[in-house]
């Protein structure tokens, strides 16, 4: 068989294989599909994380895919807020592999009450993915209160 020909022939499996991954994930679990954008697609793309007590740390953890056949790029992860930082676990992402964004809020340096806080994430090529986390802030507890 000529080289041309096998390699055609193993691009059409590898697309073959995407098309069953994508196929697979949208029927057994399409609560996992959060935020699908052309061939990246971010795993637990929004999160309620209930009520939490002023002062806290809370954290959570997005999962970038790349569901195509090439290599992409992160070129940038931006929180919307100072009391928001993030850790990018790898800015290159292979075909069918990913990479996991942590991002981590002071409660102290936010509002009581509803809060929404989300990353900017910029890919080569000028796509934008905006995952987020939404949680209820409330003050913090006495500690004579406590032991109520």
């Amino acid at each position: 068989m000529p080289v041309a020909h096998r390699q055609h022939r193993s691009s059409r499996m590898r697309l073959c294989g995407v098309a069953c991954i994508c196929i697979v994930a949208s029927i057994c679990a399409p609560q996992i599909v959060d935020l699908c954008q052309g061939q990246t697609l971010v795993r637990n793309s929004e999160k309620n994380l209930g009520v939490v007590e002023q002062g806290k740390i809370v954290a959570h953890r997005f999962e970038v895919w790349n569901l195509s056949l090439r290599t992409i790029t992160i070129a940038q992860v931006v929180p919307s807020c100072t009391c928001s930082v993030t850790k990018v676990d790898s800015y290159t992402v292979r075909p069918l592999h990913r990479s996991v964004i942590t991002m981590r809020v002071d409660t102290e340096r936010v509002g009581l009450g509803r809060n929404a806080k989300g990353v900017s994430v910029y890919l080569a090529g000028g796509k934008k993915l905006v995952p987020y986390v939404v949680f209820n802030v409330v003050k913090k507890r006495s500690p004579q209160n406590r032991a109520l």
